[in-house]
């Protein structure tokens, strides 16, 4: 369990700082791990992912490809990407490859945690920084995602205890670490 907490921990934190890089303007002047590394962050995010890899090489694949799918699948419709493919497209192709490459299984344990993630992270932006802040909870509500996300860790964890624990545990690290560095709610 050790193993996948800091394998989910440090993939986490490659993609917290990638997404914090992608968001910086929208962000504005809020702190963030991209605002403190400016242009280091992307060197740094593949940093923390190849420390993620020895840990469990199959969880940290998965968990970057579904984060990936989330974060395409987002502008599923309107954005059509340098590849030439809209988001939805780009989305079904990660979650492809992370099934060839890790096996149907982990693909759905880690598409659940980060669908949680993503949960509660909106819900934590919704409280702290308001409805604009938070997409998911403005389009659904906040009790439907809070449900949603309850659900997605359930089924997560009935598919794959460990694993689910140490993404969770390590998603938590990062708010944490986060919250330390920056002194923003939780």
């Amino acid at each position: 369990m050790i193993g996948f907490f800091l394998c989910s921990a440090l993939a986490g934190l490659s993609v917290k700082i990638m997404d914090d890089w992608l968001d910086r303007e929208r962000d504005g002047p809020r702190p963030t791990f991209a605002t403190r590394l400016g242009d280091a962050s992307l060197p740094y995010a593949l940093l923390s992912f190849a420390c993620a890899v020895p840990f469990d090489p199959a969880t940290a694949v998965a968990l970057l490809l579904m984060s990936y799918a989330a974060g395409m699948g987002g502008r599923a419709l309107r954005d059509v990407y340098p590849s030439g493919l809209r988001g939805w497209q780009e989305s079904l192709f990660a979650v492809i490859i992370s099934a060839g490459a890790c096996g149907w299984r982990l693909t759905t344990v880690a598409g659940l945690c980060i669908a949680a993630i993503q949960g509660i992270d909106d819900v934590m932006d919704w409280r702290n920084r308001g409805p604009s802040a938070a997409p998911l909870v403005r389009r659904f509500g906040v009790i439907e995602v809070a449900a949603g996300t309850i659900a997605a860790v359930l089924f997560a964890l009935g598919l794959d205890i460990p694993r689910t624990f140490g993404v969770i545990m390590g998603a938590a690290f990062i708010w944490c670490l986060e919250a330390l560095c920056y002194n923003v709610d939780l």
